[in-house]
């Protein structure tokens, strides 16, 4: 049995997905899960709930401006229309990440979570904040990035693809749509070969995938492929 919760967790709205009660659940592992853009944790509760069934706790989080905390002019600010949208975007991927370690401590605090066991993963513009919260927040030891990139959409210091020193030994997958127009394949693809150096010690814990031939919306069978991987992932690693 599968039991979802809304919660304030730091003043942060979440969705709660577990398998039987939180307190048993949390002995496996958390799983932070982040959407994209448009979208809000709702949109997500399909797999939130395939997690929960493979016994994590699962935190779907309403991102910065989405959600029950949507901005009131989010579909102007995230227009093509909006000459700042790739700053706008930006700051709302700082701002969400630097939410991650309050969520984290409150989790920990009402004892749900175990300190050492958090992973996270994203779409899309979730999948941006995960690969910079991988370098925020080292109590993440497994990240699911997905149709999303390293590269800040503007040149940032702090952009992940500058820090690739700063990843092992979290246990990264990321997958891609070898025809998105949306978020183009490459940065990822280039990224994972620029991690490859520091996974000498354990290779098993880094891997890319790209589906060749299409795009940012996937059809459902390539997208149940991709999800199948995301499931293995987290089983094998957290």
């Amino acid at each position: 049995m599968i039991t979802a919760e809304s919660r304030e967790l730091a003043g942060v709205p979440t969705l709660l997905m577990c398998r039987d009660d939180e307190g048993r659940i949390g002995g496996r592992g958390t799983i932070l899960f982040f959407h994209g853009l448009h979208a809000s944790k709702e949109v997500q509760h399909k797999e939130l709930y395939s997690l929960a069934e493979h016994g994590f706790l699962v935190v779907g989080v309403d991102v910065i401006g989405h959600g029950e905390r949507r901005y009131p002019d989010a579909a102007r600010r995230f227009s093509a229309a909006n000459p700042d949208i790739e700053s706008d975007i930006d700051e709302v991927v700082i701002q969400t990440v630097a939410e991650i370690p309050a969520i984290i401590d409150a989790l920990c605090l009402l004892k749900l979570s175990h300190e050492s066991r958090f992973g996270i993963g994203g779409i899309s513009l979730g999948a941006y904040i995960a690969y910079q919260a991988i370098i925020a927040e080292p109590r993440l030891s497994v990240a699911t990035p997905i149709l999303g990139s390293p590269i800040a959409h503007c040149d940032r210091p702090d952009s992940p693809h500058r820090h690739p020193e700063k990843f092992f030994p979290v246990a990264i997958l990321s997958q891609n749509a070898g025809q998105d127009a949306n978020v183009p394949p490459a940065p990822a693809r280039q990224f994972h070969q620029a991690l490859r150096p520091f996974y000498e010690l354990a290779p098993e814990r880094l891997r890319h995938e790209e589906y060749k031939g299409v795009g940012h919306f996937m059809p459902e069978n390539v997208w149940l492929k991709l999800w199948s991987e995301v499931l293995r992932w987290f089983d094998t690693f957290l």
